[in-house]
This record gives structure tokens, C-alpha cells and sequence, in this order.
């Protein structure tokens, strides 16, 4: 028995996938102010608390950004492709919040390792998707 392929995603398909992208996106805005409160750790030597806030912010928008391509796409490889992006992107930014509360060095480090290895994961993933996402 022979698997098919799932189908190509349409236009339409492709516009969802891209609005879903653009919502999850932080600005350069909020960019910058997430760089600056993760430079001025806290007087324990954590994250600040504003830091923590715009991480699980940005989480939420790519939970809704993940619901939103599940609900709204047929399965493609560019669907699939998006949702291991968004979903490694999220996974990267709930480590970026562990390692900002851990003092110990062992944790440190397996939580940095992890963390280099999704980045890879979702550089690959976004990779797949230029043809797709430029093609609109």
C-alpha cells in the first residue's frame, strides 16, 4: 500500500499560514524591550519579572498562532513545517525562561545544549518553508 502525498497547500492556504505567522511575530519593538530586560537580570542574578512576562506573552501568541494554522489549513508540508517552527520557537523561548531562574551549571548547560539544538531544528524548518511562504 502506497502512502500519498498530502496536497500542495493553496493560495488561500498560504495567506492563512502567513497572517498566522505575521500575528506570532514580535515586533522590532518588542524585540528590543525583551533584549534590554534580559540584560539587567534581577538582584538574585535571575530573569526580571518584566522579562518572564514578555517570554509567556510571546508563548501565548505563538500557542494561538499554532491553534490558529491547525484550524484553519488542510494538512501539507507547509502546514506541518510551520507548526515545528512555531512550535520550536515556543519550546526555545520556555528554556530561554528556565535557564534565566537556574543557578546550577549541569542544568545550565543541558538547558543550553537543548535550546542550540531546537534553534537548529527551527532554522530548518523555516528553511523548508521560503518557497511556500514566497511563493504568494
Amino acid at each position: 500500500m502506497q502512502l500519498r502525498k498530502p496536497p500542495a497547500p493553496t493560495r488561500q492556504d498560504l495567506h492563512a499560514m502567513q497572517a498566522a505567522l505575521e500575528h506570532a511575530a514580535p515586533s522590532p519593538h518588542e524585540l528590543a524591550a525583551l533584549l534590554g530586560t534580559l540584560r539587567t537580570p534581577s538582584a538574585r542574578g535571575r530573569l526580571r519579572a518584566a522579562a518572564v512576562a514578555d517570554i509567556e506573552r510571546l508563548r501565548s501568541r505563538l500557542h494561538s498562532a499554532r491553534a490558529s494554522v491547525k484550524r484553519n489549513t488542510p494538512v501539507s508540508k507547509a502546514r506541518h513545517d510551520l507548526v515545528a517552527l512555531l512550535t520550536d520557537v515556543d519550546r526555545t523561548l520556555a528554556l530561554l525562561a528556565e535557564l534565566g531562574e537556574t543557578n546550577d551549571p549541569k542544568r545550565a548547560a543541558r538547558l543550553h545544549a537543548e535550546a542550540v539544538r531546537l534553534e537548529a531544528r527551527a532554522q530548518a524548518a523555516a528553511h523548508a518553508l521560503e518557497p511556500w511562504l514566497g511563493a504568494r
